[in-house]
C-alpha cells in the first residue's frame, strides 16, 4: 500500500480522532458493530463482550438489559456510537461528567477535550465535560 492508502485506512479506523487506532476501537469496529453502520444496536450490544453490570455492581439479568443499553445510548438514537461507549467507560464515578483524570485515562484526543471549549467549571472550579443529555 502507498503512504496515502495507509493514511486513509487509519483515518477510517480511527473512531475518536486520536490519529491512532486503539484496541477498543478495533473491538468496536470488528466485534461489537457487527453490521458496520457505526453504531452498536441493542442486539449487537448484548452479543458483545461489553460488561452488563448494574449500579449495584452485579451482572444484569435479561429483564434489565434495556436499562444498561440506555445508559450507553446518551442521545437516545437507539444505537451506541464509539464516543458514547468511550465516555461511559471513562466515567469511573458514573456522574455523567468527566474530570481531568477520567479524561486522561479515557485517552480522549485533546483537540475536542474538556480543556478546549468543551468543558464547564464544576462547583469546585475544575473543568468537566458537558454531559450529552
Amino acid at each position: 500500500p502507498t503512504p496515502d492508502e495507509l493514511t486513509d485506512t487509519v483515518r477510517r479506523m480511527d473512531l475518536d480522532g486520536s490519529t491512532r487506532v486503539s484496541l477498543e476501537e478495533h473491538y468496536f469496529r470488528v466485534f461489537a458493530d457487527r453490521d458496520g453502520d457505526g453504531e452498536v444496536s441493542n442486539a449487537e450490544y448484548y452479543l458483545s463482550l461489553y460488561k452488563k453490570i448494574n449500579e449495584a455492581g452485579q451482572r444484569d439479568n435479561p429483564y434489565l438489559y434495556p436499562i444498561n443499553f440506555n445508559i450507553h445510548d446518551w442521545d437516545g438514537s437507539g444505537g451506541i456510537s464509539f464516543l458514547e461507549r468511550k465516555f461511559v467507560a471513562a466515567d469511573l464515578d458514573s456522574n455523567a461528567q468527566l474530570d481531568a483524570e477520567e479524561w486522561f485515562l479515557g485517552d480522549f484526543p485533546s483537540d475536542f477535550g474538556p480543556f478546549e471549549g468543551h468543558a464547564r467549571p464544576s462547583e469546585d472550579g475544575t473543568p468537566v465535560v458537558n454531559p450529552l443529555r
